[in-house]
């Protein structure tokens, strides 16, 4: 009867460790499963900007770069901002984005990132239209952060004039911190094919303070038709579009500008290019605000 009951005992202690086991890696935070998709390549996608809101429409062009270092010194400069950031034997990330539009607008961007994605670095210089109706006033921005466990220290300026400060958040290990400029690719990084949702921060130099926005991603798909040679997809015979995955990142502040809701259309496909590199699961299409951004060229290059 003893044999019994430890045999029992063992079985129900067991299960309970077996549940236990599965509720951690279940409970486990969505940041903590990012995955990267940059290992050998460094990958450049450009893409057809739209902006258009309240009958007035201006066309742009977005070219984003995602490189990989694996132990190489990395050195980041700008020319519009004096200070300048290193990182030798380095792994993780660069991000750089240059977005042009009509009416001389523009603004660009390098975010440095580690490999668990955590943000190191960033800096962007920016030149739009203050009223998209209008022609004759723009606003200068230039913004440098650097980014430690617990805090980001901010240099810059608007229109000439200084705005430096700092801006506090927890620790990345608990609750993840991003910049905006690497939305595009934070949302690649996500476990696709699964629904999941993502809390985090992002620090705003303009209002020296944090928002805390939302990532969700979809496990269904719909169709969408790229500019891109849809050849360099594995698809069906006569297919015209690519089945996505949708994901949208949403602010918990009514800050304007930043309380609607920004979509991002994944491939559910790899790309291959011309070169024969293989690009998993590209961002095809993707709205941010009154701007939607059409994947148009894609390509890829060794890193050395």
């Amino acid at each position: 009867m003893k044999k019994k009951i430890i045999t029992v005992t063992l079985a129900i202690v067991l299960t309970l460790v077996m549940a236990i086991t599965l509720t951690a890696c279940n409970n486990m935070p969505t940041h903590k499963t990012l995955a990267s998709h940059w290992k050998e390549y460094t990958e450049t996608s450009v893409y057809d900007a739209v902006y258009s809101k309240d009958g007035v429409t201006r066309k742009g062009e977005l070219e984003i770069s995602i490189e990989p270092y694996n132990g190489r010194d990395l050195s980041v400069s700008s020319d519009n901002i004096p200070s300048s950031y290193t990182n030798n034997n380095f792994y993780g990330f660069k991000v750089t984005s240059s977005l042009s539009f009509e009416e001389n607008q523009y603004k660009s961007s390098v975010v440095v990132v580690d490999k668990q994605f955590k943000t190191l670095y960033s800096y962007s210089v920016s030149h739009f239209l203050v009223d998209q109706d209008k022609t004759d006033k723009y606003e200068d921005i230039t913004s440098e952060i650097t980014y430690s466990d617990k805090s980001c220290e901010v240099k810059g300026s608007i229109d000439g004039k200084e705005n430096n400060g700092k801006i506090s958040y927890k620790q990345y290990a608990s609750s993840p911190y991003f910049d905006n400029a690497y939305f595009p690719v934070i949302v690649r990084t996500m476990a696709l094919g699964t629904s999941s949702q993502m809390s985090f921060v992002t620090p705003t130099p303009r209002n020296m303070k944090t928002l805390a926005r939302t990532a969700t991603l979809s496990s269904s798909t719909s169709d969408i038709e790229p500019l891109i040679d849809i050849k360099g997809f594995e698809l069906e015979e006569g297919a015209t579009a690519v089945k996505c995955y949708t994901s949208s990142i949403a602010s918990a502040e009514s800050v304007p500008g930043t309380g609607t809701p920004i979509y991002y259309n994944i491939s559910s496909k790899n790309y291959k290019t011309e070169s024969g590199a293989v690009i998993e699961n590209p961002l095809m299409k993707f709205e941010e605000h009154d701007v939607k951004y059409t994947l148009k060229n894609i390509s890829a290059v060794k890193v050395a």
